[in-house]
């Protein structure tokens, strides 16, 4: 998950989304709930986002 945030900070993005079912899970990994979606066959979602990664740790030195 932290390489996906890498990646969109390097392709200049300022947040990432996703969607999923699970709980508890994200939210250890910096991702925030940010509400609840429908998929179109009625099924509900978790919809989460997270800062991305504009310079890793390891590229600050």
């Amino acid at each position: 998950m932290e390489n996906a945030r890498i990646d969109g900070g390097r392709l200049g993005f300022e947040k990432l989304y996703l969607c999923t079912d699970h709980t508890s899970y994200y939210e250890k990994y910096a991702w925030r709930y940010i509400g609840t979606g429908r998929h179109p066959w009625r099924e509900t979602m978790r919809i989460y986002e997270a800062d991305t990664i504009k310079q890793p740790v390891l590229e600050k030195e």
